[in-house]
C-alpha cells in the first residue's frame, strides 16, 4: 500500500531557497484571486493569504532538479497515471503573515476540469526566516503535524485528496511553494 505523505528533509539549501524567492517575486504570472481558493460550505474563503502563480516554464532552472526527484518518487511510490510535467503547469508561491493572522484551513486539492484530477501535492517550505505558528497538519483519520515542515528547505509530497491545513501565523512569515500533479479522471 502507498504512504499517504512522504517529507523530505533539505531538498533545496538557503542559497536555493533566496534566488526562488526573489525570482518569483519579480517575476510572478499574476496573483490568485481569492475565490479561487477551497470554501467553506457558506462560501467564504478557506484560505487567507498571498498567492503569487508562475509558470514552470519561467521557474524550470531554479525549481528543475526537485520537481524531477518528485516524480521518480511519485512514480516509484504511487500507483498514479501522471501528465507529464508542462511548461505551462503552475507553481502558487502562498505567503502567509502574522499580521492577519494568515491560515489555511482544513481543505483538499482537487481539480474542477470534468478530465483530470490533482493527484498529488509537492509542497516545498521556503521561507526566510523562522516563523511561529503555520503548522501543516494532515488530517486521514487521525490527525498528523507534520512537524519537519517547519524547517526551511523541507518537502511533502502527499495525495491531494487527503484533508491538510495551514495553523495561523503568529509571528513572523512563512513562505510555501505548491505544485499539483495531475492525472486522468479517477475512476
Amino acid at each position: 500500500m502507498e504512504p499517504d505523505f512522504l517529507v523530505f528533509d533539505n531538498l533545496i539549501n538557503q542559497d536555493e531557497i533566496i534566488k526562488i524567492n526573489n525570482f518569483i517575486d519579480k517575476n510572478y504570472d499574476f496573483l490568485e484571486p481569492q475565490e479561487n481558493s477551497a470554501k467553506t460550505s457558506n462560501n467564504i474563503s478557506k484560505k487567507l493569504a498571498e498567492v503569487k502563480v508562475i509558470t514552470l516554464k519561467k521557474l524550470n532552472k531554479l525549481i528543475n532538479i526537485p520537481l524531477e526527484l518528485m516524480y521518480d518518487v511519485a512514480n516509484q511510490n504511487y500507483g498514479y497515471n501522471l501528465f507529464p510535467k508542462n511548461e505551462n503547469n503552475t507553481f502558487l508561491l502562498s505567503k502567509y503573515t502574522h499580521e492577519n493572522k494568515s491560515k489555511y484551513d482544513y481543505h483538499i486539492d482537487k481539480s474542477e476540469s470534468p478530465h483530470y484530477d490533482a493527484k498529488l501535492t509537492f509542497i516545498i517550505n521556503i521561507s526566510f526566516n523562522k516563523f511561529e505558528g503555520g503548522k501543516f497538519f494532515i488530517f486521514n483519520g487521525n490527525e498528523y503535524e507534520i512537524e519537519k515542515l517547519t524547517k526551511p528547505g523541507n518537502a511533502i509530497l502527499f495525495k491531494s485528496h487527503l484533508n491538510h491545513k495551514v495553523s495561523p501565523i503568529t509571528l513572523g512569515e512563512r513562505r510555501s511553494l505548491t505544485y499539483f500533479m495531475a492525472g486522468p479522471k479517477f475512476k
